[in-house]
């Protein structure tokens, strides 16, 4: 599980600009799932807090992902599948409002949103490796492969 909150103060001095402050969370957690030795499952969810700019604001939202993991060959090659917004909640919509600007995005993904990747390793490394920090060597695990 991860969280970032940050109470934040903008000062700002430029045409179409104003002074913004607040406060702004994300909350994150990843659940890793062995389904058998060479089968994992993960489910994340994440929550982002609204956010107040100096030219407008974001609305809060939230998104779930879900992906599988398959490794072939001795761990030499994996294929990973994985599931975008699985329960269709993000909803990415901000506005930015000065004298001489007025915007307003709304984003939202187009469903199914799958991503299939197939990896091979070239140079093996042994298991020790693999669960120490990212200056031992360590692979990243996870969705965002």
């Amino acid at each position: 599980m991860n969280a970032d909150v940050q109470n934040y103060r903008f000062s700002a001095h430029y045409e179409g600009c104003t002074s913004a402050h607040g406060t702004t969370y994300a909350f994150g957690s990843i659940n890793q799932i062995s389904i058998a030795p060479t089968t994992q499952m993960q489910f994340d969810g994440h929550v982002v807090g609204p956010h107040r700019l100096t030219q407008g604001k974001e609305k809060a939202y939230c998104y779930f992902d879900f992906a599988v993991r398959q490794q072939l060959m001795g761990g030499r090659m994996s294929i990973d599948l994985v599931a975008h917004d699985v329960l269709r909640t993000a909803r990415y919509h901000n506005w930015r409002t000065t004298p001489t600007l007025q915007s307003e995005t709304r984003v939202r993904p187009h469903y199914p949103n799958l991503t299939l990747s197939l990896s091979y390793y070239f140079r093996q490394t042994s298991k020790e490796q693999h669960s120490g920090s990212v200056t031992k060597g360590a692979v990243f695990e996870g969705k965002d492969f």
